[in-house]
């Protein structure tokens, strides 16, 4: 992955940039990097993550105060290099809305979207039913109320945390702030104004097993646009798209630019920097679990996870990985307190030979 901008990080690097632009936005507490999966699954497009404020390398910035807000800024953002509006904008989640109302104010502008595309979201201004973990009516309340113990729980047992994060205060201090703010962002995102919908085609996708947003909450969807309306689903639960998505492409690929043969392109990533003493097999590992973490990143011992684009959530998968490689338990706060490469990795070796 690479920066284009503070908002727009390219998920291909090297994808030609003559392709159709499809611009992924995370879910609640998701960075650039929690969607890099979609990036792999959309042949035929220049796959761009959105980067909201408030994480990843945009963490010391405020917050956005709304749906709207952060929409009107994305749009101006992205004018600055490109005057072409996206060919398709896809959601996951809470980032269903934002692409929504991205995809109105690309249309207000007078330069409307190909497509859109929501992924395992209600339709705003109504709640997730269900009795999932993520299902309000289990809670009965709004997930952005509930306390950390309980918020946390339920992430984990969706599968948007790794069990480990419970066992790990330092980083839910730093996680739960971020959910929190876009489940609050998602719940007054009311989309007040009648009859303003989009004219695009809409695709409203979701996972079999998903007890928070089964089918008929994704055919809610439909009322949201004049143009085309698609639903379909896949095997598995509120992040089903973390699996092989079968004929994804033949749903949504631009009609232009897709393989002769109709295959999937394969992910492209640029590989790491060599780094010295690769050989030690810690720092082996760590250099292979932060190249899955922070695709097409240039490593070195110098690099700082964080600094890299590396979130809180990023940062507990990788340790949960460590850990299950190296043998030896890798607290996610030995990376808060040394989040260099090199310094990280010498955190870690002595952790492994104190376990022998």
């Amino acid at each position: 992955m690479r920066p284009l901008s503070p908002s727009f990080w390219e998920l291909t690097p090297d994808a030609a940039p003559e392709l159709p632009v499809a611009l992924v936005f995370p879910f609640a507490g998701g960075s650039a990097h929690s969607v890099r999966e979609w990036g792999e699954r959309l042949a035929g497009h220049r796959a761009i993550a959105v980067q909201y404020p408030g994480r990843g390398t945009r963490l010391g910035e405020p917050f956005a105060a709304s749906v709207e807000e952060l929409a009107a800024a994305l749009v101006d953002e992205y004018a600055t290099f490109s005057a072409e509006a996206p060919s398709l904008l896809l959601g996951h989640s809470m980032g269903s809305l934002v692409a929504l109302e991205t995809a109105l104010v690309f249309q207000d502008r007078g330069t409307p979207v190909g497509t859109l595309v929501v992924s395992a979201a209600s339709p705003p201004g109504t709640r997730a039913g269900g009795d999932g973990p993520l299902s309000e009516s289990r809670h009965g309340k709004a997930l952005h109320l509930l306390g950390d113990d309980e918020l946390a729980a339920s992430l984990v047992a969706a599968g948007g945390l790794p069990a480990e994060t419970l066992d790990e205060p330092e980083l839910l201090a730093m996680a739960l702030p971020v959910v929190r703010h876009d489940f609050r962002l998602g719940w007054t995102y009311r989309h007040p104004v009648p009859g303003r919908v989009v004219s695009c085609p809409l695709f409203a996708l979701g996972g079999i097993d998903d007890q928070a947003v089964p089918a008929e909450v994704l055919r809610g969807w439909a009322s949201l646009t004049t143009g085309t309306f698609t639903t379909r689903t896949w095997p598995g639960g509120h992040f089903y798209y973390r699996r092989e998505l079968v004929d994804i492409n033949a749903l949504v690929r631009p009609g232009t630019a897709a393989p002769a043969d109709g295959a999937d392109a394969p992910p492209q990533t640029a590989p790491a920097a060599a780094l010295p003493d690769a050989e030690d097999e810690v720092l082996q590992a760590v250099v292979d679990v932060w190249g899955e973490l922070l695709p097409g990143a240039a490593l070195d011992g110098q690099t700082r996870f964080f600094e890299a684009g590396g979130t809180s959530i990023a940062a507990m998968r990788g340790c949960a990985k460590l850990s299950s490689r190296l043998g030896v338990r890798v607290p996610v706060k030995v990376l808060l307190n040394h989040g260099r490469l090199d310094e990280f990795a010498t955190q870690v070796s002595e952790l492994r030979r104190a376990a022998r």
